[in-house]
């Protein structure tokens, strides 16, 4: 007896979903486009701005001067990923996190969108946008406070501090 063929004879017959594919067209067609006007009318971060930012003690081991160009990289199809022309001048500093904390913006507040803490021990890469002679410590290393807040750079093309990567802090020393 051949066993490679088995029969459900309870099995109820296979429904045809044909009918339901117009549904699911219009349905789809529908999310999609919904998804392309919200994106395009709302060219703003969700969470923006936060409720808090982070201030932190790092330990400065380089400190450089440094110039942002955006190229003319085409972002997809939606054009320039860069203001042409643009720049974004500051201080390169390279980091140790010693310390790190989260500010709440509005001190008693106990809900919103929050910071994250940066990790002690941590080697960062970070920007300031002032001249060297500003930020640079006389000697290296040196111990720096300084603060940093998200900001939003989802709107094309990027300009100003947005032509910083993603990876690229840009921050502020912090006033005491």
């Amino acid at each position: 007896m051949d066993k490679s063929a088995s029969f459900d004879v309870g099995a109820s017959p296979r429904r045809s979903t044909s009918s339901l594919d117009p549904m699911r067209y219009l349905i789809t067609s529908y999310l999609v486009a919904m998804a392309l006007i919200a994106a395009d009318c709302q060219a703003k971060c969700a969470n923006y701005p936060l409720d808090s930012h982070v201030e932190a003690d790092v330990k400065v081991w380089a400190c450089v001067a440094v110039t942002l160009r955006g190229s003319s990289s085409q972002f997809y199809t939606m054009g320039p990923m860069y203001q042409t022309g643009d720049t974004f001048s500051g201080t390169l500093l390279d980091v140790w996190v010693t310390r790190s904390r989260v500010v709440r913006n509005i001190p008693n507040r106990k809900w919103g969108y929050d910071a994250h803490r940066w990790k002690v021990g941590a080697g960062m890469t970070l920007m300031i946008a002032a001249p060297v002679d500003q930020v640079c410590p006389a000697s290296l290393p040196s111990d720096l406070t300084v603060t940093y807040s998200e900001q939003c750079c989802d709107v094309l093309p990027m300009r100003g501090s947005c032509l910083a990567p993603g990876s690229l802090y840009v921050v502020e020393v912090a006033k005491r």
